[in-house]
């Protein structure tokens, strides 16, 4: 036979496999368990995915509830109305889906966008807030909430020094 004029043959001894059994094993067992942790961070990153888009379908779905606070609601927060605690609720609803689509796409531009665009309809209530003032969002969340709030601000100081400049001495 060939195989044995070639020297293969002894790859038909059995305690030649026995050895490299006990050598791949664990190497076979590490792979594994790499394996098994690359999907099991993949599928919790999936899943902190699939709880963003459910909340920020939750807050697209409480706008379309509440047409008349998703644009912002201008009522003075010092007001006990039924309106304007149900908008501060609809607000803290906004916030905390910001806070959960921030956790899984921390540097993602588009998203930073259209939260900053959402806040900017808002900023009226946020700039008195007392869960934003009282620091209760996450650390990225606060900074766009100020970076809104600042703009605003700028924003009035021009708008008052364009109107002064364009009254008549």
């Amino acid at each position: 036979m060939t195989c044995f004029e070639t020297g293969l043959a002894a790859l038909l001894k059995v305690e030649l496999w026995v050895k490299w059994a006990s050598i791949a094993a664990p190497l076979v067992t590490a792979l594994a368990i790499f394996v098994a942790v690359r999907q099991i961070n993949a599928a919790k990153i999936e899943n902190k995915r699939a709880i963003a888009h459910a909340a920020y379908d939750r807050y697209l779905d409480l706008c379309f509830e509440n047409t008349h606070f998703s644009c912002g609601y201008t009522t003075p927060s010092d007001t006990e109305n039924d309106d304007n605690l149900k908008y501060r609720w609809f607000v803290s609803k906004m916030l905390f889906a910001f806070e959960q689509i921030l956790d899984v796409y921390a540097d993602d531009e588009e998203w930073i966008n259209t939260i900053e665009s959402q806040l900017s309809r808002h900023k009226s209530h946020l700039a008195h807030s007392s869960t934003v003032n009282g620091g209760e969002w996450s650390e990225q969340l606060k900074s766009l909430i100020n970076k809104v709030i600042d703009s605003h601000e700028s924003n009035a100081i021009e708008e008052v020094v364009t109107e002064a400049e364009a009254v008549p001495a």
